[in-house]
């Protein structure tokens, strides 16, 4: 019984190099590869401006995921909307605040949206003392941020829909 052990262990450095050349082959790309979709995309759009605080804070931390594009092929167009909500739990004073973006790409050329999607999310925070409004506002920053990430998530999934047009 114990010569299988080894016949298995002989094995496994051949089964890891098939896979490997299995996937190499399958034509698998990284998402942010130098010719990935994705990165064709996300390199070529260019966010609205904020219309107030969450959209900016929003902005800015897509912004840091993808930097604007100087020469954007699509525009994102959305609305961040931000609710507080109490948490119903006896005796703590909790608070969450849900948001969501509705978002529609659109291509600059034609003016058709080539995406329309919404995320949503929450966080939350106490509501209490003499830390209530610093906690709130840190509340919104992570949420916006939260929100950003999802974005940029969603936006390198559903990259394909939107490719980009030859030039």
């Amino acid at each position: 019984m114990t010569a299988r052990p080894a016949l298995n262990k002989a094995l496994l450095p051949f089964v890891a190099m098939a896979m490997c050349m299995l996937l190499v082959s399958c034509g698998f790309t990284p998402a942010y590869g130098e010719k990935s979709e994705a990165r064709a995309v996300l390199e070529r759009i260019r966010l609205e401006n904020p219309r107030d605080r969450n959209e900016y804070r929003f902005l800015k931390a897509v912004e840091a995921r993808i930097p604007q594009s100087a020469d954007p092929l699509y525009e994102v167009r959305y609305r961040v909307r931000a609710r507080d909500r109490g948490v119903p739990v006896r005796g703590v004073p909790r608070r969450q605040l849900h948001g969501d973006v509705r978002y529609h790409v659109v291509d600059l050329s034609s003016g058709k949206r080539v995406l329309t999607d919404e995320i949503e999310t929450f966080t939350s925070y106490t509501d209490e003392g003499d830390l209530r409004i610093p906690q709130k506002l840190d509340a919104e920053e992570r949420l916006m941020q939260i929100l950003a990430d999802q974005f940029v998530t969603r936006m390198t999934i559903k990259s394909a829909r939107i490719a980009p047009r030859s030039e």
